[in-house]
């Protein structure tokens, strides 16, 4: 419950903050509810048995780099792949439909999928620093 109250008001303050005014009551009141979720989930992850989230592996800088090089890598692709589907279906370049447009990028998706399973032996035979 607490994890869906950081969210929750987090996302609205994000979505409705250009209409509200970054500044408005409604949004600096929504960012500090989530700032106090979060502060309410710290605290009972670190005295509940069996936490949802063990913080402990937040000490783990390796895993910590490696997260989030994930989800900047991811975001980039997905940004890439949203933006390169727009350029496809844009009257002015190619003007392909969206069926055919999300067909276009499946190669790139394809690819990664296959490259995927790989990436655990490179980094074995390369090591975690390349």
């Amino acid at each position: 419950m607490l994890i869906a109250t950081v969210l929750a008001p987090a996302l609205l303050a994000l979505s409705e903050g250009a209409q509200w005014g970054w500044t408005s009551a409604q949004v600096l009141g929504c960012f500090a509810l989530a700032a106090a979720a979060a502060v309410a989930f710290v605290a009972v992850e670190r005295r509940v048995e069996a936490p949802l989230v063990d913080l402990r592996l937040l000490k783990n800088r390796v895993l910590i780099g490696a997260t989030i090089g994930i989800l900047l890598s991811a975001g980039v692709i997905n940004g890439l792949m949203y933006l390169v589907s727009l350029y496809f279906q844009n009257p002015a370049t190619l003007a392909l439909s969206p069926l055919e447009a999300g067909l276009a990028t499946l190669p790139a998706t394809v690819g990664l999928i296959a490259i995927t399973p790989l990436v655990p032996r490179i980094v074995q035979r390369l090591g975690i620093g390349p």
